[in-house]
């Protein structure tokens, strides 16, 4: 089909359609009056063919061919695909399609969502074009979905994508509240989320302002606030500067200033150091100074001290107090005395020839140190050293003076080592404090008591075997063990009594007094237990624990058919057919250690005692005077008169 007759098409489709193209005014087939009917045949291209020539309305009917074939010379040169004038310009018989009568109609389908459909509006189908770049062809259905738009050269819309990742879909509602960012893979914006608690959402603004953080749980940030009065907000940068702190009401710290010029600085250290005072424009304290040469440190007080001290301007210190006494000589307060010789009590070096007053005597040197002492007896004013092992002057810690007038430092052997002094014990080299009551040991030096009893560290020496410092509830205590017990195992034969102590008496065979394997005896004494077959009275007084048939039995021996005096000592089955002890009714022993059950034969001889005789298998008792029976066994008196005439007397 060639462009020309899909023109011719598209007239003939506006025809169905009631649309005008022939310039008349009316539906009524007349050519002249150009009528929309006046449509006949397409004009197949070849001008020779195109039907009747509709004169005086006849052709109207059929309608007036629609010039559609290809251009030529014979047309006028009429152009594909242009709906022309209405009139026969090519002079073919035949009337084209009509313009600007002819209704506009859709000449062109789109293609695609970004191809407009054209229309015939002007004559000419126009040329097929697309959407202008830009042209939104699929909008954005959510907040992470990009809307697509034409590129101006395709009929089809973008593939539908996502909006690029970091794309802002939800922005944040306050400091507190994070901004949403599409992820590039899905269309939704993420759930909205909040800054977490503990992110700083307001900075602070000054020294005196709080810094504000977001709760986690708000968009926005908290109140803005300001430190609590108070707040030190300056530390002070000198002795001279003063500290300043937050008033409640300022984001700044108040003015810096200094202390006042009054403020001492710095205190006098000696009798001519001068006191420092702040200058108030500094923050620090001036230089340390003395007092001025020749200022009076130290009056004469009087009697021996007719001479007052001065400052030299140069030293803290007071030079030494300078009195009227000779050099040989000390002033006690009223008048001058000799200096004493070493080993005399003194309270000061200045009353001795040495110098030197140590531990209340005069002393031949300074015998400074801890373990070194002027006053040992027998050499009173000579310096000498302490004897190792000893610390008198508790001045070596846990450590002894080693005889050489120092401490030890160090201790090896047991815990008793010489190089500890009382109140340590030596470990692992270490000299430590003993342990208290209660605290395991394995040795009396390691505890303060000096007691190690029962692996613990007792307040006493908790002797005796009923006795103890272990006991539950009472560690470190000596307690008495309780009575009738002996764990230690040294009461012999006895238990401990209730005081403390080992019992010496007991009474009744089974006393709590006598320990395992023994009992009280008649003369309430813990003896041994008896051994089996040597007569007894009470289970406690055998070591089997039985006493059976008046002797010490190897078990038990329970049952009326079993003795443990048969064979003594040995639990021994009585023979069958006896019953010595009268247990087993109208039966007798069967030999096992156990009765009859049943019998066999009228009399039952070895099954039935001496008042049964044997009925139906089972012992019954014998029959009174009387009785019918056949054999004296049945009867009490065991005769029986001729045969049925029963028991006799």
């Amino acid at each position: 089909m060639t462009s020309r007759m899909r023109v011719s098409l598209v007239c003939v489709f506006a025809a169905a359609l009631s649309v005008a193209c022939g310039g008349g005014d009316s539906n009524t087939g007349n050519p002249s009056s150009g009528g929309s009917g006046g449509f006949g045949a397409f004009d197949s291209g070849s001008d020779a063919a195109g039907g009747s020539s509709g004169s005086g309305g006849s052709a109207g009917s059929a309608g007036t061919p629609v010039d559609a074939g290809p251009d030529s010379a014979s047309d006028g040169g009429l152009q594909e695909g242009i709906c022309t004038n209405g009139t026969d310009d090519d002079g073919d018989g035949l009337i084209d399609c009509a313009d600007p009568d002819c209704n506009a109609i859709i000449c062109r389908e789109p293609a695609g969502a970004c191809d407009a459909a054209e229309v015939c509006a002007n004559g000419m189908c126009p040329t097929d074009a697309v959407s202008a770049a830009g042209t939104v062809c699929r909008p954005s259905v959510d907040t992470c979905d990009a809307e697509e738009t034409c590129d101006g050269t395709s009929p089809d819309c973008p593939t539908d994508a996502p909006a690029a990742a970091g794309t802002e879909c939800r922005a944040s509602a306050g400091d507190c509240d994070v901004a949403e960012t599409c992820d590039g893979t899905t269309f939704s914006c993420p759930a909205d989320e909040l800054e977490a608690s503990g992110v700083e959402c307001r900075p602070s603004a000054g020294p005196c302002d709080a810094a504000e953080s977001c709760d986690g749980a708000s968009a926005q940030c908290p109140a803005d606030g300001l430190q609590p009065t108070g707040t030190e907000c300056r530390a002070a940068a000198g002795v001279c500067d003063v500290a300043e702190a937050c008033d409640g009401t300022s984001a700044q710290c108040p003015t810096d200033v200094f202390a006042a010029m009054v403020t001492v600085c710095r205190a006098k250290a000696d009798l001519c150091d001068a006191e420092e005072t702040c200058t108030g424009t500094s923050a620090n304290c001036p230089a340390d100074g003395n007092l001025p040469a020749g200022t009076v440190c130290r009056p004469a007080a009087g009697a021996c001290d007719t001479i007052s001290e001065s400052c030299t301007g140069s030293s803290a210190a007071c030079p030494p107090d300078q009195n009227g006494c000779g050099s040989n000589q000390y002033c006690n307060g009223v008048s001058c005395l000799a200096k004493k010789p070493n080993g005399q009590a003194c309270t000061a070096g200045t009353q001795c020839t040495s110098g030197q007053c140590v531990d209340g005597v005069c002393c031949n040197t300074s015998c400074s140190g801890s373990c070194r002492a002027c006053n040992v007896a027998g050499s009173v004013g000579t310096c000498k050293n302490h004897a190792a092992g000893t610390d008198p002057e508790n001045g070596c810690s846990a450590y002894a003076c080693n005889g050489a007038g120092t401490c030890n430092t160090a201790c090896s052997g047991s815990a008793c080592s010489t190089a500890c002094k009382s109140g340590s014990y030596c470990s692992a080299g270490k000299c430590i404090s003993d342990k208290a009551n209660g605290a395991t040991c394995g040795s009396s030096c390691e505890c303060s008591s000096g007691n190690c009893v029962d692996g613990v560290c007792c307040n006493s020496s908790c002797t005796g075997p009923c006795r103890a410092c272990n006991i539950s509830g009472s560690i470190g205590t000596c307690k008495n063990r309780p009575a009738g017990t002996d764990p230690e195992n040294g009461c012999g034969q006895y238990d401990c009594g209730s005081n403390g102590l080992c019992a010496t008496s007991c009474s009744g065979a089974c006393s709590a007094y006598c320990k395992t394997a023994s009992y009280c005896s008649s003369s309430n004494k813990c003896v041994s237990d008896k051994a089996n077959g040597v007569a007894c009275s009470n289970d406690c007084e055998c070591s089997s624990g039985h006493c059976v048939d008046g002797v010490c039995c190897n078990n038990g021996c329970t049952g009326s058919c079993r003795a443990c005096n048969i064979v003594k000592g040995t639990c021994t089955n009585h023979p069958p057919g006896s019953d010595p002890e009268n247990g087993c009714g109208l039966y007798k022993c069967d030999g096992t250690g156990a009765c009859f059950g049943g019998c066999t034969g009228l009399c039952g001889g070895l099954e039935c005692n001496n008042n049964a005789y044997c009925l139906a298998g089972k012992c019954v008792a014998d029959l009174p005077v009387a009785a019918p029976c056949i054999q004296g066994c049945m009867c009490e008196s065991n005769t029986c008169g001729a045969p049925f005439f029963g028991c006799l007397p």
